[in-house]
């Protein structure tokens, strides 16, 4: 996508397709695909044929999309930054920042760590948010979740600016998800729908059954696939 309003302007409501591409990833709201950014469908599956859902071939899929947008981008507008923020040591949060540190840098976006030390306040972690946020080269910010027991994520998350807030963190951006009017969403959902959308899966009038409602897979997850016409139930500890 590339920004209407001039060079690094990246809000929800200023994307608009770079070509008229079928571009790899979910369409905006997610339920109402619009012909940009959603995966190149197969021809829908017959009834009760059954197939194993790889997510190789949807990732590579989508990776070589995302290098001809960042690619059509830099040339307008420069270095795309990706930048990653984590506090403290967890030794599983480190090895997954540095993979996507790779991964960023393979798609042709400039990565940044941002580490912050296990004692940091609520305060050093917006401070650290605010500098990325005012930063026009950064196009997008991922906060990493947990947060350290005392440590209030909602306020840090709110901290990202919309435009930027790639997992969609920002109370903003959730209750732009749980309308059906954003243009992405958190990135274990929207892998969901790619993978169903690459197989040819056709979600209307089915039944289907989440488990689990967090903030960044059940609950978005629900709302995608109740855009896309099914029918939702979601289960939890107190079901």
């Amino acid at each position: 996508f590339r920004g209407t309003d001039g060079p690094n302007q990246y809000g929800p409501d200023r994307l608009r397709p770079l070509d008229n591409q079928n571009w790899a990833t979910p369409a905006n709201s997610f339920g109402q695909p619009q012909g940009s950014y959603q995966t190149n469908r197969f021809q829908p599956r017959p009834k009760g044929d059954v197939v194993k859902l790889l997510g190789k071939p949807v990732a590579d899929a989508i990776k070589e999309k995302i290098i001809v947008q960042v690619e059509h981008r830099k040339a307008q507008e420069g270095p795309l930054g990706f930048a990653t923020v984590r506090v403290g040591s967890d030794p599983a949060s480190e090895v997954y920042q540095g993979r996507l540190t790779k991964a960023a840098h393979s798609l042709g976006f400039v990565p940044r760590e941002v580490l912050l030390p296990e004692d940091a306040t609520e305060e050093d972690m917006i401070q650290a948010i605010k500098e990325l946020g005012d930063d026009p080269s950064v196009a997008g910010i991922m906060l990493f979740m947990p947060l350290p027991a005392g440590l209030d994520g909602d306020k840090i998350a709110g901290a990202i600016p919309p435009e930027k807030d790639v997992d969609c963190l920002n109370p903003v951006n959730i209750g732009r998800v749980m309308a059906g009017k954003s243009p992405w969403a958190p990135c274990t959902a929207r892998a969901v729908i790619a993978l169903l959308d690459h197989y040819g899966y056709d979600l209307a009038g089915k039944n289907v059954v989440v488990i689990g409602r967090s903030n960044v897979v059940g609950r978005p997850l629900t709302q995608l696939l109740t855009n896309r016409n099914a029918t939702v139930t979601l289960c939890y500890s107190k079901t």
